[in-house]
């Protein structure tokens, strides 16, 4: 965690965003291939002081879009089709995280993030069973 947290501190002060001690951005993620047929990319996702227990919406929406922009370290180990909107399917350590990307482009002809969003589902959290007398 402390080398994760001298690269976090130097990439604030490279974005100009100032020293990080004490802040939560910018935030931190290790990337990697996808270990499903179905995955698009395997990421563990980190809150400064530690990995994220699954993933976080902003977290999965920012790694989703980097799949779909060109010349990112995602774009570099992602399985995407490159479509206009594409569900990215992002492996964390309790499941996936579907991420929908819309992608654009800008005047000059480069591509851009027009849209980013994610797709929840109810779960049950418990069942049980009431008696009255």
């Amino acid at each position: 965690m402390a080398w994760i947290e001298t690269i976090r501190r130097a990439a604030s002060h490279a974005m100009g965003l100032g020293d990080a001690e004490g802040r939560v951005m910018p935030k931190f993620a290790i990337l990697g291939p996808p270990a499903s047929p179905g995955g698009s990319i395997a990421a563990r996702y980190f809150t400064p002081l530690a990995c994220h227990e699954a993933m976080a919406v902003t977290g999965g929406i920012c790694i989703g879009s980097a799949c779909m922009l060109p010349g990112t370290v995602a774009d570099g180990l992602a399985r995407t089709a490159g479509g206009v909107r594409e569900v990215v399917v992002i492996e964390h350590p309790t499941g996936t995280m579907d991420a929908v990307i819309t992608t654009g482009t800008d005047a000059a002809g480069m591509m851009t993030i027009a849209g980013g969003g994610t797709l929840r589902t109810a779960r049950l959290l418990m069942a049980g069973e009431v008696y009255l007398p």
